[in-house]
């Protein structure tokens, strides 16, 4: 048997090296009651075809599947341009395909190739981006290609070792874009890999522990170097498309799965166990207030500081730091928002309050971020500008016409709020 290297590699290694992955990270196999590092028990659970699978029948079945009924016919397939392939990894990344489909195309028709969106704003690059989330990915994007044309003279790198210095690009991603665009030999392991690889050999273990486990696990897996071709692009789609439609994170669908009659998960029926879902942590709490300015059916709005939660993005004025709620009395709020509100909307523009000065306080909104949930309350008041402004001005920054707000590259919280005006 060869390598994925090209070397030969002896069916003793391969018998070691899986006796020593499930001797070191499975679950202890429901086999008589011998323990996991019992001499007997390596005997019983090494004849089991389910503890000794073979790299490559692995790979052809991921293969022969993909060809089948994996998808073929994304936006970003069939392409070796490492830029296009490159923008939809990390939109991928912690988004569903059908989201991305509604802005890859967009987002290439505006931003064509590395220099265009090296060249771009960041404000321009969040109006298309705005709606998908995890903003640091397009702030990543943009900061990678300003780099490649900086470092690699306009050109994206294909080799893992140069794409992993471009900003936001991990290992994995780096991996998937030398893949598909050149057909390198490198192996990837995102969360569908992840799910996949913990199920077939019932790999215990969380966070970075596991990922030490998965990672030669991955490798090994590889299809066979001599055969490779185009397999090793089907195979990391294959694996992408497994993980997306049939070894789902729940309920997935085992019957019609290629590598189910030798997966431990789908043998114990333990499939919902893997991977391990960490100890889950009470998200903490923040409370940020904000003012909401109206004239004439436009808000104001300013853009934020690039560093922090939605850097270099649009959003209303922000009134306080973000606190821990616990220091939070939502009592006297009422009192000293608005003292802060009227003071800040005489600060922010040349402008003088309507009627009684009144602040109207909206009910709070509570957006959830990966680490900390946030409660956002939001203090409007109505004004008109000291010296009249002209139409021209008001289709101006920083005043945004409110039926024109779903075009502003601002947070979905703000701009949902927005549109209920």
């Amino acid at each position: 048997m060869q390598s994925r290297h090209g070397s030969n590699l002896s069916d003793t290694k391969i018998n070691q090296y899986y006796e020593f992955s499930i001797l070191s990270v499975c679950r202890p196999c429901p086999v008589g009651s011998h323990s996991v590092g019992d001499s007997s028990f390596t005997k019983v659970i090494l004849k089991t075809p389910m503890s000794h699978p073979d790299p490559q029948n692995f790979a052809g079945r991921v293969i022969a599947w993909q060809k089948q009924f994996g998808r073929h016919h994304l936006p970003w397939q069939g392409r070796t341009d490492a830029y296009a392939i490159w923008v939809s990894e990390v939109m991928l990344q912690q988004t569903q395909v059908k989201t991305v489909l509604h802005y890859y195309p967009r987002f290439m028709a505006r931003f064509p190739t590395v220099e265009a969106l090296a060249c771009a704003t960041f404000a321009d690059i969040a109006s298309v981006w705005s709606g998908l989330g995890y903003y640091a990915r397009a702030r990543n994007l943009h900061k990678g290609a300003q780099q490649v044309c900086r470092d690699f003279a306009g050109v994206v790198p294909t080799h893992v070792d140069q794409l992993i210095t471009l900003a936001g690009i991990g290992r994995s991603t780096a991996a998937a874009i030398a893949v598909f665009s050149v057909g390198a030999d490198a192996a990837i392991l995102d969360g569908n890999v992840k799910r996949i690889l913990t199920r077939y050999l019932a790999i215990d273990g969380v966070g970075a522990n596991l990922e030490k486990k998965l990672w030669p696990l991955a490798e090994t897996l590889l299809p066979n170097a001599l055969k490779r071709g185009d397999a090793i692009k089907a195979y990391t789609q294959g694996l992408m498309d497994l993980g997306a439609s049939v070894c789902t994170r729940s309920r997935p669908q085992c019957s019609i799965c290629p590598l189910s009659h030798d997966c431990l998960a789908a043998q114990r029926a333990s499939q919902s166990s893997y991977p391990n879902r960490p100890i889950k942590k009470t998200l903490p709490h923040k409370v940020a207030q904000f003012l909401l300015l109206v004239h004439d059916n436009h808000v104001l709005i300013e853009t934020r500081i690039e560093q922090g939660i939605w850097g270099g993005m649009m959003a209303l004025p922000q009134l306080t730091e973000f606190m821990v709620k616990s220091d939070f009395v939502e009592q006297n709020f009422a009192q000293s928002g608005t003292k802060l509100a009227l003071q800040r909307a005489k600060s922010l523009a040349n402008i003088r309050l309507v009627g009684s000065e009144t602040v109207k306080l909206w009910p709070k909104l509570t957006h959830k971020f990966t680490h900390f949930a946030l409660d956002i309350y939001v203090l409007e008041i109505h004004v008109s500008p000291a010296l009249a402004l002209s139409s021209e001005q008001l289709r101006l920054k920083p005043w945004w016409p409110l039926h024109r707000i779903s075009e502003a590259p601002m947070p979905a919280p703000f701009k949902k709020f927005l549109q209920k005006l």
